[in-house]
C-alpha cells in the first residue's frame, strides 16, 4: 500500500505542478515574452532617436533652414531700394490707376506715419542674425482715386500682383454725391532698403 500511496502522492504532485505551470506560470511566461518584445521595440526606437539627435542639425534643421532662407530671399527680392520707390509710385499713378480706368486725385507721402514707424524700429533691438531686416524701411503714402467700384477692385488686384511689395494697410470708400462713382482713399505701405525718404 505504501507504494500505491507514493504513486498517488507523486501523481498528485505532478498534477499540482502541471496545474501551477499551466494556470499560473505559463501566462507569466507569455507576459514576460510580451514585455521583452516591447522592450526590444522601445530599444530600437531609442537607438533611432539617439541617431536622430546625433545627426539633428544636418538631417532635420538644414533642409528646413534652406527652405526658410529661400523664402526670405524671395521676400527680400520684393523689397525695392530707396531709389526705386519714386518709379514704383509713378507706376502706381500711371499704369495702375489709368489701366484700371480710375481718376487720379492725389498721392501724398505721410511723413508723420513714416517717422513714427522709423522711431518704433529704432527703439527695438534686433539680433545680429536679423541684420538684413535692419536695412528695411517702411514709408506710408495716401492715394486718393475716384471711379467705379469694379475698377477699384481691378486696381487692387494690380497692386497685389505688382513685382514689388506694396501693402494696403487701410482704405476708405465713399460714394460721390450725384454720381455713380466712388472715392477711395488708400494707405499704402512701401517697404524699401536704404535711408528713409
Amino acid at each position: 500500500m505504501t507504494q500505491k500511496r507514493w504513486l498517488i502522492l507523486a501523481g498528485a504532485w505532478i498534477l499540482v505542478f502541471a496545474g501551477f505551470y499551466l494556470l499560473i506560470w505559463q501566462p507569466n511566461i507569455n507576459d514576460i515574452k510580451a514585455v521583452q518584445g516591447k522592450i526590444r521595440i522601445a530599444d530600437r526606437q531609442l537607438k533611432q532617436l539617439i541617431r536622430d539627435v546625433e545627426t539633428w542639425p544636418s538631417t532635420v534643421t538644414r533642409p528646413k533652414m534652406e527652405s526658410y532662407e529661400q523664402r526670405l530671399q524671395y521676400l527680400f527680392s520684393l523689397v525695392p531700394s530707396a531709389e526705386e520707390v519714386p518709379q514704383i509710385l509713378d507706376q502706381i499713378e500711371q499704369r495702375g490707376v489709368q489701366e484700371a480706368d480710375l481718376k487720379f486725385i492725389s498721392l501724398e507721402h505721410d511723413l508723420d506715419a513714416s517717422k513714427d514707424e522709423l522711431a518704433a524700429l529704432r527703439g527695438t533691438t534686433i539680433d545680429s542674425e536679423m541684420s538684413p531686416l535692419q536695412s528695411r524701411k517702411k514709408e506710408f503714402y495716401i492715394l486718393t482715386v475716384e471711379g467705379q467700384y469694379a475698377n477699384l477692385i481691378q486696381f487692387l488686384h494690380q497692386l497685389e500682383a505688382a513685382p514689388r511689395l506694396i501693402n494696403v494697410s487701410e482704405f476708405t470708400i465713399r460714394r460721390i454725391e450725384e454720381s455713380d462713382d466712388i472715392e477711395a482713399i488708400l494707405m499704402l505701405n512701401i517697404f524699401h532698403t536704404g535711408d528713409p525718404l
